[in-house]
């Protein structure tokens, strides 16, 4: 427990500072899938970009390991993966304005009623809503919503 709330507050810490200042966090999400369509309960890559679309350099954290749990989905069906390692180590990604991190994570599509072509829609969030949501108490800082994608599920 005492590691959860160490990365918490470094967290907080880092997603907190351009509040502490008074300038607002200038960085947006996006999100590219890697295909459209996707059987039944398999994987899907997607591609996740941090964009700095502010006037002044912005700075966030980026796990080795559990950078795919940095992202939450807004969809029930989609879900996202831990990756075990050894050492899972914060790092700090300095954007400067107009500049790009890009990442891909996988993500998991279960649907519970396989026998039919479905749409599913969904957006990622990044940040401390979506990393930290099951630490008590839950840091504030929201999460930086992705634009939403679409892709179709069919049965295997």
């Amino acid at each position: 427990m005492r590691v959860r709330e160490m990365l918490a507050g470094l967290f907080l810490l880092c997603f907190g500072a351009g509040a502490a200042d008074g300038h607002t966090q200038a960085l947006k999400a996006e999100i590219k899938l890697a295909q459209t369509v996707v059987k039944i309960n398999d994987d899907l890559s997607v591609t996740t970009a941090i964009r700095n679309i502010g006037a002044v350099e912005e700075t966030f954290v980026v796990w080795t390991c559990s950078y795919p749990s940095q992202w939450r989905a807004d969809n029930p069906n989609v879900r996202g993966y831990v990756i075990p390692c050894q050492q899972n180590v914060p790092g700090n990604v300095k954007l400067r304005p107009g500049e790009t991190f890009t990442r891909p994570v996988r993500v998991h599509v279960g649907l519970k009623t396989p026998e039919r072509r479905q749409s599913v829609t969904f957006r990622l969030g990044y940040g401390t809503d979506a990393y930290f949501g099951t630490v008590e108490p839950a840091p504030k800082s929201p999460a930086i919503w992705s634009n939403a994608v679409t892709v179709t599920v069919v049965p295997k």
